[in-house]
């Protein structure tokens, strides 16, 4: 099996809507990593709120639907597939939140000066390659990514922190006050 076609069935299993699938795979470098990530990110977020095993072995056995079938039948609260995938997602936005309040913002998002510097093995230099070692990967590539990455969590793209209407959105607009309050916020 083709590794484009392992992430697209991994894609389908934890849920992300087949537009963004489709995007995901509209890229020069064969699938948008950034894009991923956010998937990615808010299913072990959602795995790890639901105590399952995160491992690939353990996680490999799971995929959305069946995941809001189990909760529905353990809780009794009817709990839909989309449902499930904002809860990860709340999850990782409270996370960004608390960082957020401790000043931390999309300076801090960054990869240290070392991984740019070519190392040496075995008599080659050898430097920051994407996925693929096709690309050599540098740091207008890595903004590029955090643009890309930022868009698609809804966050501000020049500070790198989530929005006040996103939050609200997730149910979380008491944080959100609470950040604009400290000015950490802009509202949109």
């Amino acid at each position: 099996q083709r590794t484009s076609d392992k992430v697209w069935k991994h894609c389908d299993d934890i849920g992300v809507p087949p537009e963004v699938r489709e995007r995901m795979f509209d890229t020069p470098r064969v699938f948008s990593t950034p894009v991923f990530t956010v998937y990615l990110q808010d299913w072990f977020q959602l795995l790890s709120s639901l105590d399952i095993c995160v491992r690939q072995q353990i996680a490999m056995r799971y995929d959305i639907d069946n995941l809001s079938e189990l909760y529905t039948a353990v809780t009794g609260f009817e709990t839909t597939p989309v449902q499930l995938q904002q809860a990860g997602a709340r999850v990782l936005n409270m996370i960004k939140a608390i960082n957020v309040r401790e000043g931390f913002s999309r300076k801090d998002d960054s990869l240290p000066e070392r991984w740019f510097e070519p190392l040496q093995a075995e008599g080659k230099e050898v430097r920051l390659m994407d996925y693929y070692r096709k690309q050599e990967l540098t740091k207008d590539d890595l903004n590029a990514m955090l643009d890309e990455y930022y868009t698609e969590r809804g966050w501000d793209v020049e500070k790198g922190i989530p929005t006040k209407e996103l939050l609200t959105n997730l149910g979380m607009a008491d944080i959100a006050e609470d950040l604009a309050k400290q000015g950490r916020l802009r509202d949109g």
